[in-house]
């Protein structure tokens, strides 16, 4: 009876584990920029390689415009709008994409990269990535696969992999 009752506490103990959603505030890019940060940070940081206002009818995120770090891009609140949200942060990062400057997103202790590849991701996301979906990327006529990693808020990581690696990561935020 004892041995049962361990044996269940322990099963449950280890599948709360690996059940648990990945908290935002652990996602890094490069090892120090928050999903959540400041276009200051963004400046201090990297090579800013473009700022692109947006119109109101092509932006369902409110944001006034979207900062380019090569491909990787932040929604950007300037002014009133960032005091709005009701957060301190004037930058909200939306995708990842690989290249000189943006080499790593850290996904709590896991790092991700360019070379990561889907055996990487589902070993270390069973729950969510054992089974990447087809999708069709806009643009893209190559063959993709997605995954989606739940979050402790309303949020998804979107791990788009092509050619049986990781290509870019979004964070989509589900309505």
């Amino acid at each position: 009876m004892k041995f049962q009752l361990a044996a269940t506490f322990i099963f449950l103990a280890v599948t709360s584990v690996f059940s648990q959603n990945v908290r935002l505030e652990s996602l890094l890019i490069n090892g120090q920029i928050p999903v959540y940060c400041n276009r200051s940070d963004l400046e201090k940081t990297f090579r800013i390689d473009s700022v692109v206002a947006l119109d109101i009818y092509e932006n369902s995120t409110l944001s006034d415009s979207v900062i380019y770090i090569g491909e990787t891009d932040f929604d950007y609140f300037s002014g009133n709008n960032t005091q709005s949200r009701g957060l301190e942060t004037d930058c909200v990062l939306r995708s990842v994409v690989f290249d000189e400057q943006v080499t790593t997103f850290n996904i709590g202790i896991f790092e991700i990269t360019g070379s990561t590849t889907i055996a990487d991701i589902a070993r270390l996301f069973p729950e969510f990535c054992a089974d990447p979906q087809p999708i069709s990327v806009y643009g893209d006529p190559r063959p993709h696969l997605v995954c989606a990693i739940d979050t402790d808020t309303e949020y998804r990581i979107l791990v788009f992999f092509r050619e049986g690696k990781v290509v870019m990561l979004h964070l989509w935020q589900a309505d």
